[in-house]
């Protein structure tokens, strides 16, 4: 068993001063010298097998704690992937389209996802595979890109945000009241700088005056599948408004969105003290 301790690194300190002792002394020395020099070197030559041995060693045990490492890890990525898969499975529709996934697609899909262990991210993953799978191109690699950034607390903030969207004329849209929205976000668990952190991670785009036209002079605004008739002059022009990305518009098709009665009442009551009529459209049972 190899002296353990030996430090190489002392031995190599010490190696070079001696050498030059002896080299210094030898030819004083002579003849008498050699037989307490010839042991020096045996000994010398035992020592650096025992250092040879002892590097083998550590070489071996290296190599074997990175095979473990590597062993586990990859266990661990084999774990995520299958639990991503297992829930994936369970929300696919009864129908899908017959059109194959892009396979650079599902290569990026798993190189990404087989490191996500906490369970609520592998349900966003479980979600964008699904929704692949059902329509492909549903998901850009982007978007893929963006998710593989995300922080649990980041994907609350996400979906907590989409509860406050309006969609209006196609479009995600967080309409602003100044000096009111962001207290009614904050009052409802959505702080101003969660918002700006949305903006900084790609998913939200503010806009201080988005222009918002009608060529009927009418405008369908809906919350949450209730949808509301927006007429007047002021339909014409434009609110201070977030919008989603292209990646959030991406995103937003996996949270499960919630209204905020309150946000909602308060919109629309904005609207009309700005001379909007708003009518709200029954459904038709």
């Amino acid at each position: 068993m190899p002296d353990k301790s030996i430090s190489l690194f002392n031995l190599e300190a010490l190696s070079v001063p001696v050498a030059k002792l002896i080299e210094t002394v030898s030819s004083g020395i002579g003849v008498l010298y050699e037989p307490r020099r010839i042991r020096e070197r045996a000994k010398a030559e035992v020592d650096a097998a025992k250092i040879k041995m002892k590097g083998a060693i550590e070489i071996q045990m290296l190599a074997t704690r990175a095979s473990y490492r590597a062993n586990a890890q990859e266990a661990r990525r084999q774990r995520n992937l299958e639990a991503i898969i297992k829930k994936a499975s369970q929300q696919l529709p009864s129908e899908v389209s017959n059109e194959k996934v892009e396979e650079d697609w599902t290569a990026q899909f798993l190189n990404y996802a087989q490191d996500i262990g906490n369970e609520e991210m592998q349900t966003i993953w479980a979600r964008l595979l699904a929704g692949e799978v059902t329509h492909p191109g549903s998901f850009s690699l982007r978007a893929l890109n963006v998710v593989r950034l995300l922080q649990p607390k980041d994907a609350k903030t996400f979906r907590r945000f989409t509860d406050f969207l309006w969609i209006i004329d196609n479009e995600f849209i967080q309409v602003q009241i100044p000096l009111t929205t962001d207290q009614l976000l904050e009052r409802n668990g959505l702080s101003y700088s969660a918002v700006l952190h949305l903006l900084t991670l790609g998913l939200i785009s503010m806009h201080s005056n988005l222009l918002i036209k009608s060529e009927t002079g009418t405008m369908t605004a809906n919350y949450h599948g209730d949808e509301f008739i927006l007429s007047g002059d002021r339909v014409k022009r434009g609110f201070e408004v977030r919008i989603l990305t292209d990646v959030g518009k991406e995103l937003v098709r996996l949270c499960d969105r919630i209204p905020v009665i309150e946000y909602r009442d308060a919109i629309l009551d904005f609207w009309q003290r700005n001379e909007i009529e708003i009518k709200k459209r029954e459904v038709e049972k």
